[in-house]
């Protein structure tokens, strides 16, 4: 019995509490509140002529500064080229006076170089014809050898003479000595 009391003081207990907890109102979560759906607006043929002109003007805009900066692009090309042309042709003047000079300097030591052969082949020339005129063949086949070795660089003025001594030296040689005539 003693048990039995004791099962029922619990449902007892069990029941109050359980009626006390269902008395009891508790305020139901709320859910949060809806979000309104995005309005999808069509813009009006007034706002879209306004968007399609300030896009023509940007446009334009775009266009003018692009036109202005090929033309300043342009205009640094040009003077840039300029001055490479007055430079080149700075530089071609400077090359062409020296070229000038060079050549300048060329023919006169051409022309001296000419001087000094013709010189030198006039004296073994007359060397050579008084060598033989004087019989000192070891004398005179010296100065006709070296005149042999410049016979190429003669001027054509010093070639028939250059000659006449040539036949009078082989003529003279051969006899040996023997006085020719007109020696």
């Amino acid at each position: 019995m003693r048990n039995a009391l004791s099962l029922l003081t619990c449902a007892a207990a069990l029941t109050t509490a359980g009626m006390l907890g269902c008395d009891r109102t508790e305020p139901a979560p709320t859910p949060p509140p809806a979000q309104p759906a995005p309005q999808v607006t069509t813009p009006t043929a007034d706002e879209t002529r306004n968007a399609a002109s300030d896009a023509m003007d940007a446009t334009k805009r775009a266009a003018e500064n692009a036109a202005d900066k090929t033309q300043e692009v342009a205009g640094q090309a040009v003077d840039a080229t300029k001055d490479a042309a007055a430079a080149t042709a700075d530089k071609a003047r400077e090359l062409t006076a020296d070229a000038k000079d060079a050549a300048s300097d060329a023919k006169a030591d051409t022309t001296a170089a000419a001087n000094n052969v013709t010189a030198e082949a006039t004296t073994l020339m007359d060397q050579t014809v008084q060598y033989v005129k004087e019989n000192k063949w070891e004398l005179a086949d010296t100065s006709m050898a070296k005149l042999e070795s410049m016979k190429d660089r003669l001027p054509e003025s010093l070639k028939p003479r250059y000659q006449q001594v040539k036949t009078m030296y082989d003529s003279a040689k051969a006899s040996k000595g023997v006085k020719l005539p007109g020696m």
